[in-house]
């Protein structure tokens, strides 16, 4: 048993010796002090948001450290805290008739179909909005706006590229044909246009159509439009000009006239390898830089894939890892407008934008100079390709414009020069 002894300090508890080594006086307990409560989760927050790891690029662990300080931010603050998370404000419901989004009005389309009826024209000022079936060589989907007192029907063709009867490609969503038509309405006059071949509701495959086969299709639209008995216009956009000229020979009897805007008056091929030159100088200095560096020339390069395209006798041409419209690409390069608008007797109003990337800017004066017609030839400052307003000539910025509508210019110009053919 183990003997006890008083310690030095003259306490009289007894103290234990160590059995084993007996010179060995055990230690006197620590008294530890009372830990408090550990404080609630939300009065923590500031001494988590202290130890928050920082984000360090190339950390393996940066993950974990991201998951970790989101954890501490969803933690509440607390009462009074300076730092109170406002509540999100829930977006309001669309009106069931907006139809400002692509995807609803198609959905808005397809319903009014199924019910028998193609006229959703609360969401547009009482006009008769009409979708329908176009019978041509393919099915088209075509939309009519006829406002109650219309003067005239405008016949919409759009540019080239995949775009559906709004203007819209899936990528880029221009608008321009469905601002035209909305535009054009609060001015007493009519509209139709439609899904190209392939695009949208309309049936076909777009990849193998032709130019040729557009210009078909442009012109079943035009015979269909004449049952409605009023003034027929074409109104084309960049290729739809093109289109609006052999619309203008083929129908003089139903064409009254045509409104070309970023018109050309020279073959496809022509419009494109002015495009390459001036694309070029759009590249910014950069890019230039490095391909001058790697002696790379874009504009020899475009030409060759040109020829290759002009090389082919089929649909479709597979060229650099990506399908291409071959037969498009010929039958655009190979024709000229100039014949046909210069022996067109209808009247033609000429519109040119100066920002114009796309479409030569000085071809708007040559159609004027090509025609014994009465012709009116505008250019409107600082525009753009696609019809809006840029402080300077560039495709780098269309992403950004298309957010904003056409300029505020182009409507009332096209509704004057109507009515004044129409007064006539």
């Amino acid at each position: 048993m183990p003997s006890t002894e008083r310690t030095p300090r003259g306490d009289h508890l007894p103290r234990a010796r160590h059995p084993r080594h007996p010179s060995r006086t055990p230690r006197a307990p620590v008294r530890r002090a009372r830990q408090p409560e550990p404080a609630p989760a939300a009065h923590r927050l500031g001494r988590e948001r202290a130890r928050r790891p920082r984000r360090r690029d190339g950390d393996p662990h940066a993950g974990a450290l991201r998951a970790r300080a989101n954890q501490v931010r969803n933690v509440a603050s607390p009462p009074g805290h300076h730092r109170r998370a406002r509540a999100r404000p829930r977006p309001r419901p669309a009106h069931p008739l907006d139809d400002r989004s692509s995807a609803r009005r198609a959905r808005l389309d397809a319903a009014c179909r199924r019910a028998g009826r193609a006229d959703h024209g609360g969401a547009h000022g009482g006009r008769a909005v009409t979708v329908r079936t176009i019978t041509a060589a393919v099915d088209l989907v075509a939309e009519s706006n006829l406002p109650p007192d219309a003067r005239a029907v405008a016949i919409l063709v759009p540019g080239s590229g995949p775009v559906d009867r709004h203007g819209d490609a899936r990528r880029l969503p221009l608008g321009i044909q469905r601002q035209l038509a909305e535009g054009l309405a609060v001015h007493g006059i009519g509209s139709v246009r439609w899904d190209k071949r392939g695009v949208g509701e309309s049936a076909g495959d777009f990849l193998s159509t032709g130019f040729h086969d557009l210009v078909d299709d442009a012109l079943a639209v035009v015979d269909d439009a004449a049952a409605l008995g009023l003034p027929l216009v074409v109104i084309g956009h960049s290729e739809g000009s093109a289109i609006a000229a052999r619309l203008l020979a083929e129908r003089p009897a139903l064409v009254r006239g045509a409104v070309l805007l970023s018109p050309y008056a020279r073959s496809g091929l022509e419009v494109l390898r002015w495009q390459s030159r001036a694309l070029g100088d759009d590249l910014p200095a950069g890019i230039r830089f490095v391909l001058r560096l790697m002696r790379t020339d874009l504009e020899r390069q475009t030409e060759k894939t040109r020829q290759r395209l002009l090389a082919t006798n089929g649909d479709v041409k597979r060229i650099g890892g990506a399908r291409m419209n071959a037969r498009w690409f010929r039958e655009f390069m190979a024709y000229d407008p100039s014949a046909d608008l210069a022996g067109a007797p209808q009247p033609v109003l000429s519109v040119a934008a100066a920002f114009d990337l796309q479409s030569p800017p000085d071809d708007a004066a040559r159609i004027a100079e090509l025609r014994a017609a009465p012709t009116r030839t505008v250019t409107l400052s600082a525009l753009s390709h696609i019809m809006r307003t840029q402080p300077s000539p560039t495709l780098r910025a269309y992403r950004a414009d298309v957010r904003r509508p056409i300029d505020e210019r182009i409507v009332p110009l096209i509704a004057q020069w109507m009515n004044t053919l129409l007064d006539d």
